[in-house]
Protein backbone atom coordinates (compact mmCIF):
# COMPACT_ATOMS: atom_id res chain seq x y z
CA UNK A 1 0.00 0.00 0.00
CA UNK A 2 1.42 3.49 -0.88
CA UNK A 3 0.79 5.89 0.71
CA UNK A 4 1.15 3.76 4.17
CA UNK A 5 -2.22 6.19 5.37
CA UNK A 6 -4.58 4.89 4.28
CA UNK A 7 -7.12 2.45 5.50
CA UNK A 8 -6.10 -1.39 5.37
CA UNK A 9 -9.00 -2.06 3.41
CA UNK A 10 -7.76 0.38 0.58
CA UNK A 11 -4.89 -1.38 -0.66
CA UNK A 12 -3.61 -0.19 -4.03
CA UNK A 13 -0.23 -2.31 -5.05
CA UNK A 14 -0.75 -6.28 -5.37
CA UNK A 15 2.73 -7.75 -5.84
CA UNK A 16 2.75 -11.52 -6.76
CA UNK A 17 6.22 -13.91 -6.10
CA UNK A 18 7.20 -17.16 -7.25
CA UNK A 19 10.30 -18.37 -5.74
CA UNK A 20 12.91 -21.54 -5.62
CA UNK A 21 15.15 -22.45 -3.09
CA UNK A 22 13.79 -20.30 -0.35
CA UNK A 23 14.50 -22.86 2.70
CA UNK A 24 18.24 -23.24 1.68
CA UNK A 25 19.30 -19.69 2.57
CA UNK A 26 20.24 -16.52 0.24
CA UNK A 27 23.09 -19.25 -1.77
CA UNK A 28 19.73 -20.78 -3.20
CA UNK A 29 17.75 -18.72 -3.65
CA UNK A 30 15.99 -17.39 -7.03
CA UNK A 31 12.68 -15.18 -7.62
CA UNK A 32 10.52 -13.69 -10.14
CA UNK A 33 8.46 -10.74 -9.02
CA UNK A 34 5.65 -8.99 -10.90
CA UNK A 35 3.81 -5.70 -9.34
CA UNK A 36 0.84 -3.82 -10.23
CA UNK A 37 -0.30 -0.36 -9.05
CA UNK A 38 -2.50 1.03 -12.19
CA UNK A 39 -6.09 -0.33 -11.21
CA UNK A 40 -7.75 0.30 -7.98
CA UNK A 41 -9.49 -3.39 -8.18
CA UNK A 42 -7.80 -5.84 -6.54
CA UNK A 43 -8.78 -8.37 -8.95
CA UNK A 44 -7.48 -6.49 -12.28
CA UNK A 45 -4.03 -6.50 -10.63
CA UNK A 46 -3.94 -10.12 -9.15
CA UNK A 47 -4.85 -10.77 -13.04
CA UNK A 48 -2.58 -8.29 -13.91
CA UNK A 49 0.15 -9.90 -11.96
CA UNK A 50 -0.76 -13.44 -13.43
CA UNK A 51 -0.45 -12.29 -16.66
CA UNK A 52 3.35 -10.74 -16.18
CA UNK A 53 4.56 -13.52 -14.02
CA UNK A 54 3.54 -16.21 -17.20
CA UNK A 55 5.75 -14.05 -19.40
CA UNK A 56 8.47 -14.23 -17.30
CA UNK A 57 8.04 -17.61 -16.55
CA UNK A 58 7.89 -18.19 -20.55
CA UNK A 59 10.80 -16.15 -21.23
CA UNK A 60 12.72 -18.03 -18.38
CA UNK A 61 11.72 -21.58 -19.76
CA UNK A 62 11.94 -20.22 -23.84
CA UNK A 63 15.86 -20.29 -22.91
CA UNK A 64 15.49 -23.55 -21.09
CA UNK A 65 17.53 -22.57 -18.80
CA UNK A 66 15.02 -22.82 -15.44
CA UNK A 67 17.02 -25.00 -13.44
CA UNK A 68 19.93 -22.24 -13.79
CA UNK A 69 19.85 -20.45 -10.92
CA UNK A 70 21.64 -17.14 -12.73
CA UNK A 71 18.18 -16.94 -15.06
CA UNK A 72 16.56 -15.96 -12.04
CA UNK A 73 16.68 -12.73 -10.00
CA UNK A 74 19.37 -13.23 -6.53
CA UNK A 75 19.95 -11.28 -3.07
CA UNK A 76 23.01 -9.63 -3.51
CA UNK A 77 24.39 -7.88 -0.67
CA UNK A 78 26.35 -5.88 -3.04
CA UNK A 79 25.90 -1.66 -2.63
CA UNK A 80 27.34 0.25 -5.05
CA UNK A 81 27.58 4.19 -4.93
CA UNK A 82 24.85 6.02 -7.10
CA UNK A 83 27.18 7.22 -8.88
CA UNK A 84 28.25 3.72 -10.13
CA UNK A 85 24.77 3.45 -11.49
CA UNK A 86 25.29 4.11 -14.77
CA UNK A 87 28.18 2.85 -15.47
CA UNK A 88 26.71 -1.13 -14.32
CA UNK A 89 23.95 -0.28 -16.53
CA UNK A 90 26.55 0.18 -19.55
CA UNK A 91 28.77 -3.07 -18.48
CA UNK A 92 24.94 -4.56 -18.13
CA UNK A 93 23.99 -3.50 -21.63
CA UNK A 94 27.37 -4.49 -23.09
CA UNK A 95 27.17 -8.20 -21.69
CA UNK A 96 23.53 -8.67 -23.19
CA UNK A 97 24.65 -7.35 -26.68
CA UNK A 98 27.54 -9.43 -26.54
CA UNK A 99 25.48 -12.88 -25.49
CA UNK A 100 22.93 -12.06 -28.12
CA UNK A 101 25.50 -11.70 -30.86
CA UNK A 102 27.42 -14.89 -29.82
CA UNK A 103 23.60 -16.95 -29.68
CA UNK A 104 22.03 -15.64 -32.51
CA UNK A 105 22.02 -15.76 -36.06
CA UNK A 106 25.22 -16.92 -37.77
CA UNK A 107 26.54 -13.71 -39.63
CA UNK A 108 24.31 -11.47 -37.39
CA UNK A 109 24.90 -7.81 -36.35
CA UNK A 110 24.80 -7.07 -32.40
CA UNK A 111 21.28 -6.32 -32.26
CA UNK A 112 20.04 -2.87 -30.48
CA UNK A 113 19.45 -2.87 -26.65
CA UNK A 114 18.06 -0.45 -24.44
CA UNK A 115 17.78 -0.17 -20.64
CA UNK A 116 15.55 1.07 -18.66
CA UNK A 117 16.23 1.43 -15.06
CA UNK A 118 13.37 3.67 -13.06
CA UNK A 119 13.13 4.72 -9.35
CA UNK A 120 12.26 2.36 -6.84
CA UNK A 121 8.51 2.18 -6.22
CA UNK A 122 8.08 2.33 -2.55
CA UNK A 123 4.68 0.79 -0.07
CA UNK A 124 4.63 -1.22 2.80
CA UNK A 125 3.29 -4.58 2.91
CA UNK A 126 -0.98 -4.91 4.52
CA UNK A 127 -1.17 -8.81 4.21
CA UNK A 128 -0.14 -11.85 2.44
CA UNK A 129 -1.72 -14.85 0.87
CA UNK A 130 -0.60 -17.84 -1.18
CA UNK A 131 -1.82 -17.84 -5.00
CA UNK A 132 -4.97 -19.39 -5.50
CA UNK A 133 -5.12 -20.87 -2.25
CA UNK A 134 -2.44 -23.54 -2.86
CA UNK A 135 -0.37 -23.67 0.23
CA UNK A 136 0.39 -26.49 2.18
CA UNK A 137 2.34 -24.67 4.80
CA UNK A 138 1.46 -23.64 8.98
CA UNK A 139 -0.15 -20.61 7.38
CA UNK A 140 -2.14 -21.59 4.05
CA UNK A 141 -4.04 -18.51 4.33
CA UNK A 142 -1.36 -16.23 3.87
CA UNK A 143 1.12 -18.02 2.34
CA UNK A 144 4.18 -19.10 2.98
CA UNK A 145 6.27 -15.96 3.80
CA UNK A 146 9.51 -17.69 4.83
CA UNK A 147 11.59 -16.57 1.50
CA UNK A 148 10.52 -12.50 2.79
CA UNK A 149 12.92 -13.48 5.64
CA UNK A 150 15.42 -13.75 3.00
CA UNK A 151 14.81 -10.24 1.86
CA UNK A 152 15.04 -8.87 5.06
CA UNK A 153 15.53 -11.10 8.38
CA UNK A 154 11.83 -11.52 10.58
CA UNK A 155 10.15 -9.58 8.11
CA UNK A 156 8.04 -12.93 7.88
CA UNK A 157 7.31 -13.42 11.14
CA UNK A 158 6.32 -9.35 11.88
CA UNK A 159 4.05 -8.68 8.62
CA UNK A 160 1.99 -12.71 10.13
CA UNK A 161 1.53 -11.06 13.59
CA UNK A 162 0.23 -7.52 12.26
CA UNK A 163 -2.06 -9.56 9.86
CA UNK A 164 -3.01 -11.85 12.93
CA UNK A 165 -4.00 -8.40 15.09
CA UNK A 166 -5.40 -5.97 11.87
CA UNK A 167 -2.54 -4.30 12.20
CA UNK A 168 -0.57 -2.01 10.28
CA UNK A 169 3.22 -2.54 9.72
CA UNK A 170 4.92 0.76 9.08
CA UNK A 171 7.75 -0.79 7.66
CA UNK A 172 8.79 0.35 3.97
CA UNK A 173 9.61 -1.61 1.17
CA UNK A 174 11.38 -0.78 -2.49
CA UNK A 175 11.44 -2.55 -5.61
CA UNK A 176 13.51 -2.02 -8.04
CA UNK A 177 13.28 -3.81 -11.96
CA UNK A 178 16.16 -3.30 -14.57
CA UNK A 179 14.32 -3.66 -17.64
CA UNK A 180 16.31 -4.09 -21.09
CA UNK A 181 14.25 -3.54 -24.37
CA UNK A 182 15.29 -5.49 -27.50
CA UNK A 183 14.86 -2.90 -30.38
CA UNK A 184 13.94 -3.83 -34.22
CA UNK A 185 17.01 -3.42 -36.20
CA UNK A 186 17.35 -2.31 -39.54
CA UNK A 187 16.52 -5.08 -42.05
CA UNK A 188 14.23 -6.78 -39.41
CA UNK A 189 10.90 -7.00 -40.49
CA UNK A 190 9.25 -3.84 -39.27
CA UNK A 191 5.88 -3.79 -36.82
CA UNK A 192 2.49 -2.99 -38.38
CA UNK A 193 1.52 0.31 -37.24
CA UNK A 194 -0.19 0.38 -33.79
CA UNK A 195 0.00 -3.78 -34.24
CA UNK A 196 1.96 -5.99 -31.37
CA UNK A 197 5.74 -5.42 -31.31
CA UNK A 198 8.22 -8.59 -32.07
CA UNK A 199 10.09 -7.86 -28.63
CA UNK A 200 8.98 -8.36 -25.53
CA UNK A 201 9.98 -6.24 -22.05
CA UNK A 202 12.59 -8.02 -20.33
CA UNK A 203 12.86 -7.62 -16.61
CA UNK A 204 16.48 -8.65 -15.92
CA UNK A 205 17.26 -7.95 -12.96
CA UNK A 206 14.55 -7.49 -9.25
CA UNK A 207 15.61 -5.83 -6.32
CA UNK A 208 13.53 -5.90 -3.56
CA UNK A 209 14.56 -4.41 0.14
CA UNK A 210 13.83 -1.91 3.03
CA UNK A 211 16.10 0.37 1.88
CA UNK A 212 15.78 1.97 -1.26
CA UNK A 213 19.84 2.28 -2.05
CA UNK A 214 20.36 -1.63 -0.94
CA UNK A 215 17.14 -2.31 -3.86
CA UNK A 216 18.84 -0.73 -6.80
CA UNK A 217 22.00 -2.38 -5.24
CA UNK A 218 20.12 -5.69 -5.84
CA UNK A 219 18.31 -5.27 -8.86
CA UNK A 220 21.75 -4.00 -10.63
CA UNK A 221 23.83 -7.12 -9.15
CA UNK A 222 20.87 -9.63 -10.40
CA UNK A 223 20.66 -7.93 -13.87
CA UNK A 224 24.31 -8.56 -13.97
CA UNK A 225 23.82 -12.11 -12.99
CA UNK A 226 21.27 -12.59 -15.34
CA UNK A 227 22.62 -11.26 -18.52
CA UNK A 228 25.46 -14.02 -18.89
CA UNK A 229 22.14 -16.22 -19.55
CA UNK A 230 19.77 -14.41 -22.13
CA UNK A 231 18.94 -15.23 -24.97
CA UNK A 232 17.20 -14.19 -28.06
CA UNK A 233 14.19 -16.39 -27.26
CA UNK A 234 13.85 -14.69 -24.31
CA UNK A 235 12.71 -11.58 -26.08
CA UNK A 236 10.23 -12.97 -28.59
CA UNK A 237 6.83 -12.40 -28.56
CA UNK A 238 5.47 -15.78 -29.46
CA UNK A 239 3.72 -15.92 -32.57
CA UNK A 240 -0.01 -17.13 -32.83
CA UNK A 241 -0.46 -20.81 -34.37
CA UNK A 242 -1.97 -19.56 -38.10
CA UNK A 243 -5.22 -20.40 -38.61
CA UNK A 244 -6.30 -23.47 -41.33
CA UNK A 245 -9.33 -22.95 -43.28
CA UNK A 246 -10.84 -26.30 -44.02
CA UNK A 247 -10.96 -27.37 -47.68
Amino acid sequence: MNPPTQALSNANITVLVLSTGASKGKSSFGFLMACSDRNTKLRERQKECSRDLLTQIEQLTTGKNEADLRAWSQISAAEPSADAVSKNLEKIKATVVRRLTATGRSGAKAPGIEMEFAEPLSFVLVSSSAYAGNDDGPNPDRGDLSALDLFEPEAGAALLEAQKLNGLLRQRWYLAIVKAMRKVDDGEEKPKKDGPQPFKTLPLGVGFATDAKIAKARALRAAEIRADVVSEAMFLRPQKAAETKPA
